[in-house]
């Protein structure tokens, strides 16, 4: 599936004169994505239709301060304490995915900050992105629907995919190097998305968020998967909550002059400057309907903080509306 076809790359040399240049692809709208996520995963009626399977939990986000020279958002100012809700889930669309995989933890959570503003977060234990473009998330999962007469994917057109479109071999690459974690609390996150950060002197600076477990990073073994079996991270982070909370240190990371802002398949180098900013806190488990009536959005920011043009940023509220639409109405 990650290696492109010979066969292709042949036919192409063969051609007497140069092959036409590649089109680019329909323009996806947010419609498209989830329906896109729905024709591999299937309908899940009245559930997310990305990170269906997770639970909700509450807490506490607590400044340092050190990031009021960075942004004058009130998240980032001296003395600010916040109750916020979270949402700890699996990546894909699939509501019985099995925990001892390989796949992508993720956080969203919402912060009720002083003076009435929020602040949603959505974060990943991966510091870059499936796909670059939502013309990319769309296709990739088209073409790896099953065919409904064989049951199977059809290889020859994902390797082709994949060939046109390497960028969609990165995250997988980092998560085979980086096994998933063993609990939730022991994951790292990261924001794949740069954001703009305006200080009250007005200077603006790019950069990107990371959340550093306290307890430290700890990955699955090959004996931990087959220990803990496939739904095991909702129980153990009950239990891990019943001894203290969770702590996460949360770092803004700057970018330097060439960093790509708008790509959130590429990582930034680790030699990048990191000011702590804050302490993630995770008390307990929320009720079980805690979350049913909300959406996070990684674009409901306070002032101070506005949304970089990556275009996969740009489309997650609107995707997440048709998702979040769907959902209420039982579909």
């Amino acid at each position: 599936m990650r290696l492109a076809t010979t066969l292709a790359l042949a036919g192409l040399l063969a051609l007497p004169m140069a092959a036409p240049a590649q089109t680019q692809p329909e323009p996806a709208t947010p419609d498209q994505l989830v329906d896109a996520l729905e024709g591999l995963f299937g309908r899940n009626a009245g559930q997310r239709r990305a990170h269906p399977k997770g639970f909700c939990a509450e807490g506490e986000w607590t400044s340092t301060g050190a990031g009021a020279a960075l942004s004058k958002a009130t998240t980032l100012a001296p003395g600010t304490r916040a109750p916020l809700l979270a949402r700890l889930s699996l990546a894909g669309g699939n509501p019985r995915a099995p925990d001892n995989v390989d796949n992508v933890r993720g956080l969203a959570m919402r912060l009720d900050l002083p003076g009435g503003q929020t602040h949603d977060f959505v974060v990943i234990s991966a510091p870059l992105f499936g796909v670059r473009t939502p013309e990319q998330f769309r296709d990739n999962l088209v073409v790896r629907r099953p065919n409904p007469a064989t049951g199977q994917p059809d290889q020859a057109r994902i390797q082709a995919f994949v060939a046109a479109n390497p960028e969609v071999t990165r995250q997988a690459a980092w998560i085979r190097a980086n096994p998933p974690s063993d609990s939730y609390a022991s994951a790292p996150y990261f924001g794949v998305h740069s954001f703009m950060f305006t200080n009250a002197a007005g200077q603006t600076q790019p950069a990107r968020w990371s959340f550093e477990p306290v307890e430290g990073r700890r990955s699955m073994t090959a004996e931990d998967r087959q220990r803990l079996g496939p739904d095991f991270l909702a129980g153990e982070m009950s239990a891990r909550l019943g001894r203290g909370a969770a702590e996460w240190r949360v770092f803004l990371t700057t970018a330097q002059p060439g960093d790509v802002l708008t790509d959130a398949t590429v990582a930034w180098p680790e030699d990048r400057a990191k000011v702590e900013v804050a302490r993630l806190r995770i008390n307990r488990i929320a009720a079980a309907d805690a979350c049913t009536g909300q959406m996070f959005s990684p674009v409901s920011l306070p002032e101070g903080i506005e949304p970089s043009d990556d275009p996969i940023l740009q489309m997650r509220t609107p995707a997440y509306a048709v998702s979040f639409s769907r959902r209420v109405q039982g579909q």
